[in-house]
């Protein structure tokens, strides 16, 4: 549906730029055709659109010293590459990259399945379709 390796940076985003004092949870909602990750943390002001996201910019975790544990875990590798590689992930499925809501309330992320999951779900319910009817027709 979405590259796992372009959802654990996302995941891993959520995490380092949380803002741990409201308590709220990091929430993930799954469908079949998509996944909506929201969290209330912040992202630096000038990096307020999807657009530039994904441009080359300065890496300002809100959580720097959980920022660090997960860079010296080794899973972080290198500051400021995540959207680098979710973009790689998200070429390698050719995949939509992830549609990004920012605002005062939290970051908002919207990550659609590519075009061969959901071609694969169509085919799926074509199959159901015709082995249902036969069933009924028994």
């Amino acid at each position: 549906m979405f590259h796992k390796d372009a959802f654990r940076e996302i995941l891993l985003n959520a995490i380092v730029h949380k803002d741990y004092s409201s308590c709220n949870p990091i929430q993930i909602s799954v469908y079949k055709d998509k996944i909506y990750i929201w969290n209330d943390g912040e992202m630096p002001p000038n990096l307020d659109s999807t657009d530039k996201l994904f441009m080359k910019h300065s890496s300002k975790p809100y959580n720097p010293k959980l920022a660090n544990v997960f860079f010296k875990s080794g899973m972080i590798e290198a500051w400021g590459r995540g959207f680098e590689k979710i973009r790689e992930a998200c070429a390698l499925y050719d995949g939509p990259l992830p549609e990004y809501e920012i605002n005062e309330s939290g970051i908002m992320v919207l990550c659609k399945a590519c075009d061969r999951y959901l071609e694969l779900l169509r085919d799926d319910s074509r199959i159901l379709t015709i082995i249902l009817t036969k069933m009924v027709r028994m």
